[in-house]
């Protein structure tokens, strides 16, 4: 990473962009704004966010509204999922080298992988160069051979060299110009081997610094949140900044809490709703099910119209009130919706008289106004939660500051927060780019490292 370049303290994330022209837009105005660090990987959205990003670089160059060395772009690879899983048997990658993780996904980071990912990262970006590489998630290595390896050494052993290996890759490529610095994006970083999964930051120096003294291992990435900050009170961070690492934190407003997706930032308020009211709604759609079931079968109508009717049956079964506002909306998305379509579509498919359709009519009215109610409650808690939070933050920092939305107070702490160099945010909606530009504009707060053991305490978590 060259050193005269001037880093925004947040960077355009893109998990989950795609080459689309709503989040090209969106890319547009945040280098038009100061952003000038862009994170990406050869996954993510199967490749669109680069070509995202390419089109979008690739045109203000053209318009000589940016130069290329005003940039930071850092991409990743790693993962072997979608169309990449049925081509790298075409690549003589050693098969012993790519760990099989699960029926879609397997990982590698052998030096013939990672030069075909880089170069069509280049392609898809537009680029000749990136301004750093990185070793997107190794650890994948230690969770999926664990369970075969009986002798832990012998798996850090290999983890690591494996590790090693892709560090001397990456200074070739250094040399020929297409990366200028590389580094690890890892959701388990840790000063030391806390765990049988964790990377440690020593050991990864330890190879840098045994391939060369002038070695080009400069940037590390890994999530870092309200919740998950462990990583602030174990001097994880402090080393970071001693060794020259150029620091990047992810999942800035996602924190994942015993194994759950906690949003850092309040919904809109909707309506005033009780778990009874819910349970009471519920029972009245089951109802209406049944009574739908039996005029179909007086109709002698098809068995599949009769078994799968049973959206509100199924809410009820699957619906309890400590799942969260996002867990439910991901049921949504990936169970029900889908399912009640393909039920609507088999009515079109065939003639059915019109008493039935007006009570289909009037169930579906129905279980639309049981998932707004569940989505209204699951919202309504979901900000009470996020109130206790800040009154958390602050009671160890400042109580005039209740009044600000959590996801902007938290950007704030986290560009107060010593030795974290950038924050990378999403950033597919309009707001998101204004928050983080109007952010960059405030003075920092006054925080230190007690702070967040004193947060750590209060939240107990």
């Amino acid at each position: 990473m060259t050193k005269m370049k001037n880093k925004s303290k947040f960077g355009f994330g893109t998990y989950r962009i795609e080459n689309i022209e709503e989040h090209k837009e969106t890319l547009y105005k945040a280098l038009e704004k100061g952003v000038n660090v862009i994170d990406t990987s050869s996954n993510y959205s199967h490749g669109d966010s680069e070509r995202c990003i390419g089109d979008v670089v690739s045109d203000l160059i053209r318009q000589e509204k940016v130069e290329r060395t005003d940039l930071t772009i850092i991409s990743k690879a790693g993962y072997i999922q979608g169309d990449l899983l049925h081509e790298i048997t075409s690549k003589n990658i050693d098969e012993d080298k790519i760990v099989n993780c699960e029926a879609h996904l397997k990982h590698c980071i052998e030096p013939d992988f990672l030069e075909d990912q880089l170069s069509a990262s280049l392609d898809r970006l537009k680029m000749d160069y990136l301004d750093c590489f990185l070793l997107h998630n190794p650890e994948y290595y230690l969770q999926y051979s664990k369970k075969s390896s009986e002798d832990e050494d012998l798996l850090y052993a290999e983890y690591y060299d494996r590790i090693e290996k892709a560090f001397h890759y990456c200074e070739t490529e250094v040399k020929k110009g297409r990366i200028k610095s590389y580094g690890i994006s890892s959701n388990t970083f840790s000063l030391n081997q806390d765990s049988i999964d964790s990377t440690s930051l020593k050991k990864v120096c330890e190879i840098a610094d045994r391939i060369q003294s002038n070695h080009h291992f400069k940037v590390i990435q890994c999530p870092f949140n309200l919740i998950e900050n462990t990583l602030i009170t174990s001097n994880f961070f402090e080393f970071a900044k001693e060794k020259d690492l150029f620091t990047c934190i992810n999942r800035p407003l996602n924190a994942i809490h015993n194994s759950k997706l906690l949003r850092l930032s309040e919904l809109e308020e909707t309506i005033e709703v009780t778990y009874i009211e819910i349970e009471d709604l519920m029972e009245q759609g089951i109802q209406l099910e049944e009574s739908i079931k039996e005029k179909l079968t007086e109709k002698e109508a098809k068995a599949v119209f009769i078994e799968y009717l049973n959206f509100c049956s199924v809410l009820k079964r699957s619906y309890q009130s400590e799942l969260s506002y996002f867990s439910f909306k991901d049921f949504l998305k990936y169970s029900i919706y889908p399912a009640v379509e393909q039920y609507l579509s088999l009515f079109q498919e065939d003639q059915i008289d019109d008493e039935i359709q007006e009570n289909l009519q009037e169930y579906m009215t129905h279980f639309n106004e049981l998932i707004k109610s569940i989505l209204g409650f699951s919202s309504n808690r979901h900000n009470e939660y996020v109130r206790d939070i800040k009154a958390a933050i602050c009671k160890n920092l400042n109580p005039e500051l209740f009044d600000i939305g959590l996801s902007r107070l938290l950007l704030s702490i986290y560009t107060s927060t010593s030795n974290i160099d950038c924050i990378l945010l999403g950033m597919r909606q309009d707001r998101y780019v204004q928050e983080a530009v109007e952010v960059m504009k405030e003075p920092e707060l006054k925080l230190n490292t007690q702070f967040w053991r004193n947060t750590q305490e209060t939240l107990k978590f």
